[in-house]
C-alpha cells in the first residue's frame, strides 16, 4: 500500500500526489468552479499571480461563458469535470456529446 510521509497529504499512487500540507495553502487560489471543489493537486489554469496553486498536468479551466461555469480538463478542453476524489485517486469526466436522451429512443420503436 503506497502511503504518504507525516506532514504530506492526497495520494501516494499518483505521480506527485503526496504534496506538503504547506504547498496546498496558497491563499489566492481558486478552489471552486461551477461547484465542483478544486483540491491541490487540482488548479484552475490562468489564475494570474496564484503561482503555485497546482502541480504540473494536474491544471483545469473554468470555463465562465457557461451558466453555470463548467470546469473542463487541461487548457480548455471538451471534457467536463464534474467531481475530484483525491482519496481514491478519480475524477469524474464526461464528454458532452456522449450523452443521449433515453426518452426519444423509447419513442422511435
Amino acid at each position: 500500500m503506497c502511503r504518504c510521509h507525516p506532514g504530506y497529504h492526497a495520494n501516494a499512487a499518483m505521480p506527485g500526489g503526496c504534496v506538503n500540507h504547506t504547498d496546498t495553502h496558497a491563499g489566492n487560489c481558486t478552489r471552486f468552479c461551477g461547484g465542483v471543489h478544486l483540491p491541490f493537486p487540482f488548479g484552475i489554469t490562468g489564475m494570474g499571480s496564484a503561482a503555485g496553486c497546482y502541480h504540473p498536468e494536474f491544471n483545469l479551466t473554468c470555463d465562465k461563458t457557461q451558466d453555470p461555469p463548467r470546469l473542463r480538463l487541461g487548457d480548455g478542453g471538451q471534457f467536463l469535470v464534474e467531481k475530484i476524489h483525491l482519496k481514491n485517486a478519480t475524477v469524474r469526466a464526461v464528454y458532452p456529446g456522449a450523452f443521449v436522451n433515453n426518452t426519444e429512443l423509447d419513442g422511435q420503436k
